[in-house]
């Protein structure tokens, strides 16, 4: 289960085999497109599918130096040219190890020579006995030769690319054991692919399944989704598993079973593993030197980060950390890591950066720093990292996004952001599709408000009202939720209740005297209260504040669009619809690999938005309300609580006692 995200095709990408031209050629190459986009897209259709990444590119280099405007660097590749193919098996022969180190060393000639007085050039080769005096320069003259043995090849991590419309993607393997991540494989449904489990929960593979099952509402297993009507289209990513076959009796102990199905992970359980803060890591027996930046030792890593980073204060500044890799790889690049405030959400999110970035086999070195809203303080670490001549910048959190956008648009080191508010309703940029950001390449937390009320409509056919919960000063969720919700259900008829709460601080009391309140208008509306939801915007002051809201909704369904609102025993939501930060965190580390080993720019993106959504389901709740749950909600379900409250799905796996 859990989530897919699918890869659309590179634009303009055609692959021929010409007999005029060779055995086997790809071409002619379009304005845009680069080498690696190139070796992907061959890949995919099962060419040089024998070699890793990094081998396949430096074989079709080697191959073509005419096809390039320095032969020397494959960075330069000319539009309009067709490329040879190599034989099959030749880039296997090349050894990974001297193939990453020739793709890192012309990405950064490359990059050096965007500065005029550094231009790309190739130097001489000495002269040859068989070609005296010859002053020619080819690719083949300068690339290091191959080597004879084999080596050990990874399988080629599949980037994301801009998509033409939203659709599912796979979630990533196991941090224990590194792998890029399959061929994406689009579907239509919503249904997520089974998806091996997060290093925290390992997925037992034969448990006995308890006595009590939530059963699903009757629904046909092959109920189509209707297609989604003006969303906006998401990055890709790769994927994806097979889909596991639907079971003729959906439980949420007992999951579909696939015949892929990974075993069991060695990682322990987090009750003997648990997180860690920064802070722990550190040991530090004296307060750490006075800084100008905020603490950020509250920072928590999960078990599987741990197992592959090095956690140290930052020499530059004492409220700054370093992290780097473990053992596994000195750091080819370094990027700069900015969270926007204290928040779990941020430690969720940096983890899954951290796993993705080891699963890859990518080791670069972060300096993480807490900006706490302050746009000088953001404004102070981007000149540390154009100083340092860094290679990224990374924000968490919408404030960090926030900042970057009003100074930094136009800067000279790529930025991707994380965990925040769709940029397109809040008017960073025009569109979503690739070409409108400039410097930052954006991803967004929000579901497509489409795909939203195709769920909802699907729970309740005859919808007619939604009472509808959020912070009225919470700014971002105003302009990315609350707004858009209101005028798309107006245009549908459908009436909206308001349940506005003030603060944090308040909002317990302002739910338990507004929601009354709101009840009583639903009753107006429709008597029978069976054509009613309530929907909990991403408003932290709301969603941290379920158990009042149970305690005054009674029957009526509490549906919320972030997925840790349906959680653990009766203070939860009886489902979520939404974004985890860790699926959005996964996007945002593909983004930044593709820039880091492409040359990708950021204006290449799309906004990455993941789809389908992340489901939750607390049958407990369910049972409790007398709500039956369609059993296409509980077939794409990422997370299921059981009739006791239990987790017994995890991000798409078993998770049982």
């Amino acid at each position: 289960m859990g989530f897919r995200i699918r890869l659309g095709l590179l634009a303009g990408l055609l692959l021929s085999l010409n007999a005029a031209a060779g055995p086997r050629a790809y071409g002619p190459i379009s304005g845009g497109q680069s080498l690696g986009g190139i070796v992907q897209e061959l890949q995919r259709q099962e060419s040089l599918a024998d070699a890793g990444l990094e081998q396949a590119m430096v074989s079709l280099w080697r191959a073509n130096p005419g096809a390039f405007a320095v032969p020397c660097n494959m960075n330069t590749l000319k539009a309009g040219v067709t490329l040879q193919l190599p034989a099959q098996g030749g880039a296997a022969m090349i050894v990974q190890a001297e193939a990453r180190r020739i793709v890192r060393d012309q990405y950064r000639a490359w990059k050096a020579s965007r500065d005029p007085s550094t231009p790309l050039s190739c130097p001489k080769p000495p002269a040859r006995p068989d070609k005296p005096g010859s002053e020619t320069v080819t690719a083949e003259d300068t690339a290091p030769a191959d080597e004879p043995t084999p080596a050990e090849k990874p399988a080629p991590v599949d980037e994301p690319t801009p998509a033409e419309k939203p659709a599912p993607v796979e979630k990533p393997a196991p941090v224990d054991e590194p792998a890029p991540a399959e061929e994406p494989a689009p579907a239509e449904e919503p249904a997520s692919a089974e998806e091996p489990a997060s290093a925290e929960k390992p997925a037992p593979v034969d448990e006995p399944t308890p006595a009590e099952e939530p059963t699903p509402a009757e629904e046909p297993a092959s109920a189509e989704k209707p297609a989604p009507v003006d969303e906006p289209t998401p990055a890709e990513e790769p994927a994806s598993a097979e889909e596991p076959a639907p079971v003729d009796e959906p439980t949420p102990t007992e999951e579909p079973a696939s015949a892929e199905e990974p075993a069991q992970a060695e990682e322990p359980p987090p009750e003997e593993k648990p997180e860690v803060s920064i802070e722990e890591l550190l040991e530090r027996s004296d307060p750490p030197t006075k800084s100008t930046f905020p603490e950020i030792g509250w920072l928590k890593l999960s078990p599987a980060a741990l197992t592959s980073w090095e956690i140290s204060p930052h020499s530059s500044d004492p409220g700054w950390i370093s992290i780097k890799p473990k053992d596994w790889g000195d750091p080819s690049h370094h990027i700069l890591a900015m969270v926007s405030k204290k928040s779990s959400s941020y430690s969720l999110a940096l983890s899954r950066i951290l796993e993705v970035f080891r699963q890859q086999r990518l080791p670069v070195e972060f300096t993480l720093a807490n900006i706490d809203k302050e746009q000088k303080l953001a404004e102070q670490l981007v000149d540390h990292a154009e100083a340092k001549d860094m290679d990224l910048i990374l924000s968490l959190g919408s404030d960090s996004a926030t900042a970057l956008y009003n100074f930094y648009n136009e800067g000279k080191i790529p930025v991707v952001t994380s965990t925040n508010k769709d940029p397109v309703l809040l008017g960073y940029v025009d569109d979503y599709p690739p070409g409108h950001a400039k410097n930052i390449a954006f991803t967004s937390l929000n579901v497509p408000l489409t795909i939203q009320l195709d769920y909802l409509k699907t729970l309740k056919p005859e919808l007619r009202a939604i009472g509808l919960m959020y912070n009225k000063n919470h700014k971002q969720v105003m302009a990315t939720e609350v707004t858009p919700t209101k005028q798309t259900l107006q245009r549908l008829g459908i009436a909206v209740v308001d349940v506005a709460v003030e603060s944090r601080d308040t909002a317990a009391e302002n739910l338990a005297k507004e929601i009354p309140k709101a009840v009583s208008q639903l009753r107006a509306i429709d008597p029978s209260l069976e054509n009613v939801v309530f929907w909990v915007t991403s408003s932290t002051a709301v969603f941290s504040n379920i158990p009042t809201v149970n305690a005054h909704t009674g029957s009526i369904p509490v549906i919320a669009g972030i997925p840790n609102a349906a959680q653990e025993g009766e203070d939860s939501a009886l489902m979520a619809i939404g974004i985890d930060r860790r699926s959005n965190a996964h996007l945002a580390a593909i983004f930044a690999m593709e820039i880091l080993r492409m040359g990708k720019r950021p204006r290449d993106f799309e906004v990455g938005i993941v789809t389908p959504p992340d489901i939750s389901i607390n049958f407990l709740v369910a049972r409790k309300i007398g709500m039956k749950v369609p059993f296409r909600f509980f077939e794409n379900a990422s997370f299921i609580y059981d009739y006791s409250g239990r987790v017994v799905r995890d991000f798409g796996k078993r998770v049982l006692d």
